[in-house]
């Protein structure tokens, strides 16, 4: 099976090796929508066999997993197929993001803040009472005003998760869901958009309606800095890939006159109600 990037424009095809029918199906519902089969020649290739030890190897530009449990084979070959495909847009001048996105027809927005203030849920809440498209719930790929999505599994608090009618775990602080449970719940998806707004949300439990305020200036240059993290490759890096500086790509973002002159929403509210989405909705359709 060949797996490339929906939409893919680098040529890069990952073929695996080794899986049955019904590994090949579930691997591709944890990639989906994303990441698709492809009929195109492979740039890289990976072998699985189950053997006496969860390890991996890369020889001669294979790599070679061998398991003895399926979750850690799924988990470093969905990886290992995400990683090849993300370094070579980080080679081209993306860089990927902690933050939300979500489409509307032509515009696209981002979702930036700490860990959990509600970026997921927001964008969930977009998609839910105003149909917007989801381009991602956690990380983006972002070049200049092109945002590309990066759809790994996201996590529902239990009070999101209520609110959205989504099963969760009463045990556990997160409810996992991938992009393919999405999709059988009814939500679209958006690979990719340019970018229109930035929104930063806040929640103040004290107040009865949503307040919006316009950030500029050096607040909004800060409040940028301070709420997009970087990552660089996967720590295992198992295409054995040179590491690209991420500081001096950072630095190249933050001087991005395209980025800084893009409208940032600062968003309060007191959770995550259909009354208090539409608001935030009309604000950001306004040009």
């Amino acid at each position: 099976m060949i797996y490339k990037l929906a939409k893919d424009k680098y040529g890069i095809n990952v073929a695996v090796y080794g899986l049955c029918a019904e590994d090949e199906e579930k691997l591709s519902n944890q990639l989906s929508p994303f990441i698709v089969k492809s009929n195109n020649n492979f740039t890289h290739k990976i072998i699985v066999t189950e053997g006496i030890q969860n390890y991996f190897t890369l020889y001669d530009n294979v790599l070679y997993v061998t398991y003895i449990n399926k979750n850690y084979m799924f988990k470093v070959v969905r990886q290992a197929i995400r990683d090849i495909i993300y370094y070579n847009y980080l080679e081209s001048g993306y860089i990927k993001i902690h933050g939300a996105s979500v489409r509307k027809n032509d515009d696209t927005y981002v979702i930036i803040g700490p860990n959990g203030v509600g970026k997921t849920s927001l964008a969930l809440g977009l998609c839910e009472y105003c149909n917007y498209s989801l381009i991602d719930g956690d990380l983006v790929l972002i070049n200049g005003l092109q945002i590309l999505g990066w759809q790994t599994a996201i996590g529902l608090r239990k009070e999101t998760a209520k609110i959205l009618n989504f099963n969760y775990n009463e045990g556990s602080e997160l409810t996992w869901y991938w992009p393919i449970n999405l999709l059988d719940k009814g939500y679209n998806f958006s690979y990719d958009g340019k970018l229109k707004k930035i929104i930063y949300p806040k929640f103040d439990f004290k107040i009865n309606t949503p307040d919006f305020r316009i950030i500029k200036g050096k607040n909004k240059r800060d409040t940028i800095i301070n709420n997009i993290h970087y990552s660089e490759i996967n720590k295992e890096n198992y295409w054995n890939k040179p590491n690209i500086d991420i500081n001096s790509m950072k630095e190249k973002f933050i001087k991005n006159n395209d980025i800084m002159d893009v409208t940032m929403i600062e968003y309060v509210s007191s959770g995550l109600n259909s009354d208090n989405i539409k608001k935030l909705d009309k604000i950001l359709r306004r040009r």
